[in-house]
């Protein structure tokens, strides 16, 4: 059983491994609220609740320099704190990934912000042209997850 601030507000069974979920979208907003678990059994709770602690949002900041349309690179920082193993930058184009730079702990060790620099050209072609200019965007992925995703803006 889940409590928020004293209320109940879900419960789950474990499954065979042990684990559970409990749907908590919009209930938890603030780290400063008190969230307990507690054990069910036939439907009534045993034993004390234990105390969850509430991690803040981390926020990955991702700074997408202008691109000056048919040159050959986008560049930008990215933010490392909290970095993976692999962070990776990602040039996306009309909803499709068309390049990636993968950056290792090891090569941004000791950095709070990463520049990237990626490449706009594949086999001699543009990747972003006039007719594509408007959907192009520069997305970080951490842990195969999309943590910013920023549009980015294309002068002539």
């Amino acid at each position: 059983m889940l409590y928020v601030d004293g209320n109940v507000i879900g419960k789950a069974e474990a499954k065979e491994d042990g684990t559970f979920v409990i749907n908590t979208k919009g209930t938890i907003t603030d780290p400063t609220q008190i969230v307990e678990l507690q054990l069910l059994a036939d439907k009534e709770a045993i034993g004390q609740r234990q105390t969850v602690v509430i991690a803040p949002a981390v926020s990955y900041e991702l700074n997408v320099n202008d691109y000056q349309l048919y040159t050959s690179y986008i560049t930008g920082t990215f933010d490392i704190s909290d970095t993976t193993e692999n962070d990776v930058v990602e040039l996306v184009v009309n909803g499709k990934v068309v390049k990636k730079v993968i950056y290792s702990s090891e090569e941004t060790k000791g950095n709070e912000a990463q520049e990237f620099k990626i490449s706009t050209v594949n086999n001699g072609e543009y990747l972003i042209t006039e007719e594509n200019q408007k959907d192009v965007s520069i997305r970080l992925v951490k842990d195969y997850k999309t943590v910013n995703n920023v549009a980015v803006n294309v002068v002539e």
